[in-house]
């Protein structure tokens, strides 16, 4: 696509060092209101590249790496409010003062976190197949258990291939493109076994759902139709407890909506970023914010 300058927008990407210690990388491309793209535990920022290709002739979109994934360097989250305050630092490293952003599964439950730490600093909030409680009825030896069963997913040289079918399988519709289930097992392909086990680790047991009625930023709440992780009973329910709208469910799709209804996908995710726009910085894909009025 073409930008106001009639060039054809191009994908940067960065490594960043944040001041909390940690450094992330980020690929961002276009220019407009900034959207952040969070991905979730099984995946990384490459996910998001269609949507932004398709989304950057109106918006400065920005993917991350969370700590411990892709590109990023550092410690490993200890607690799951970390990485809520690293996405506070990338804002404040790249001049952000308020954004719109979407998370996909863990990226939107890290949303959450944000949001209640910093709620003024969202323009709004797309939960993609976001749980807002993650496996907090296990008691003590059930989480232990199951995270000495994700434990055994990886080798020494990362996660076991022979597995990674199986899994894709599980987190997609039966009827998912090969193009979704190749981008799936990609995501799988590239985990680091410290990383992923760290955020599952940090994040069983999380809860915020009496946060959602509190939420006074636009909200979109969107699953899929045969997610297997995050019901689309749990979508509705999220978006009742929000208070705002209902929840957008797509027929026919798993967990990885991004990569499964990529063209209905972004149509949703535009109309729901043009709405909110005005109210988020604005950026090119490289320089300085331009303030909010």
């Amino acid at each position: 696509m073409m930008s106001a300058a009639g060039q054809i927008p191009q994908m940067v990407t960065e490594c960043i060092a944040l001041s909390t210690g940690v450094t992330v990388t980020v690929d961002r491309i276009g220019e407009g209101p900034v959207v952040l793209l969070l991905h979730g535990i099984g995946g990384n920022r490459g996910q998001w590249r269609g949507l932004m290709e398709s989304l950057s002739d109106r918006f400065h979109m920005v993917a991350w790496d969370a700590r411990g994934y892709g590109g990023s360097a550092g410690a490993r989250v200890s607690d799951f409010v970390d990485f809520a305050r690293d996405l506070e630092a990338l804002m404040d490293a790249l001049g952000m003062a308020r954004v719109l952003a979407i998370g996909h599964s863990m990226g939107g439950r890290i949303l959450l976190e944000a949001a209640a730490i910093m709620p003024g600093r969202f323009a709004g909030l797309m939960l993609v197949g976001t749980q807002p409680a993650y496996l907090k009825e296990m008691n003590e030896a059930d989480r232990t258990a199951y995270i000495g069963q994700r434990a055994a997913l990886f080798g020494e040289d990362g996660i076991r291939v022979a597995r990674i079918p199986a899994i894709a399988a599980s987190l997609v519709a039966a009827n998912a493109s090969r193009e979704a289930v190749r981008a799936t097992e990609a995501g799988l392909a590239a985990l680091d076994r410290d990383g992923y086990l760290a955020a599952l680790t940090s994040s069983i047991g999380m809860d915020k759902q009496d946060l959602l009625a509190t939420l006074a930023m636009p909200v979109e709440v969107v699953g899929g139709g045969e997610d297997r992780v995050c019901r689309p009973d749990v979508c509705r329910d999220t978006a009742t407890a929000i208070g705002q709208n209902v929840a957008v469910v797509l027929d026919g799709v798993g967990h990885m909506v991004p990569l499964e209804a990529p063209t209905r996908f972004a149509a949703i995710a535009g109309a729901f970023l043009a709405l909110h726009g005005a109210n988020a910085t604005v950026l090119r894909s490289s320089g300085p914010a331009t303030p909010l009025s």
